[in-house]
């Protein structure tokens, strides 16, 4: 995918094509997630904790093993109840690019959704409110997000240094074999039951609390994704599924 700088005097009379499929997403087994998405991905995916620079990242969990995403069909469609803030702003990305000679962050836009025909405006009709073409709702998503970002990283902040956050590999039945996902980290329900008052009216007050709730009730979706991956497998065997949801 080739992203170039979205400058408004050159793509004034592009068009944003419709999104087909989502295959580009075929081979990703997590996904970020910001507090604003908390409930509504957990409600479809297991969240945990990654490693990253010296501080902890959620992430839902796409897949039990890596280059594969459970959620993504073969004909491409997403059969997730819910799709992530970080895939809903596609085709569209922040990065570094050349403007007036000079490298700046800058939005940037798949090139191959691009036309001149097919699609919507991405600045609308004239007249149009620009809140409500595709750049306008794509630099929404994009600010709530990183707003969620910041807030999500002083949460996790908080539940790191109250001692709260440990280690969470899993081991789990793939089509009869055991697999182990290592690197993964979650909360720790003994010492969360543990907590002083003090400590544990500090959490509830910011929200680290609630965030914490949600990631171990979370932990529930892992079996629905062994689940969703020995239906798969059996189905690319030819063999009948249902003995696996009897």
């Amino acid at each position: 995918m080739a992203h170039i700088p979205v400058i408004k005097e050159a793509m004034a009379k592009k068009r944003l094509k419709p999104l087909e499929n989502f295959n580009f997403l075929a081979n990703l087994p997590v996904v970020e997630v910001v507090l604003g998405e908390f409930s509504s991905a957990a409600s479809s995916y297991p969240i945990f904790f990654v490693e990253r620079e010296g501080s902890y990242t959620p992430v839902a969990l796409l897949s039990l093993i890596n280059d594969q995403n459970m959620f993504v069909e073969a004909d491409g469609r997403w059969s997730g109840y819910y799709l992530p803030a970080a895939f809903r702003r596609f085709p569209f990305t922040i990065g570094p690019a050349m403007i007036d000679g000079k490298e700046v962050p800058a939005l940037l836009v798949d090139e191959v959704m691009l036309s001149d025909s097919e699609g919507e405006l991405l600045y609308g009709e004239e007249g149009a409110n620009e809140a409500e073409t595709p750049i306008g709702r794509t630099m929404r998503l994009i600010t709530e997000t990183d707003r969620h970002h910041a807030a999500t990283r002083a949460l996790v902040a908080e539940l790191a240094a109250a001692g709260l956050i440990r280690n969470s590999d899993l081991q789990v039945q793939l089509t009869g074999q055991k697999h182990n996902i290592t690197g993964l980290f979650g909360i720790d329900e003994k010492k969360l039951a543990e907590l002083p008052d003090d400590q544990f009216l500090k959490l509830r007050h910011s929200g680290a609390l609630s965030l914490a709730h949600i990631q171990l009730q979370s932990v529930g979706q892992v079996q629905r994704l062994v689940l969703r991956h020995n239906v798969r497998e059996a189905v690319k065997r030819g063999e009948k599924p249902q003995a696996l949801l009897d």
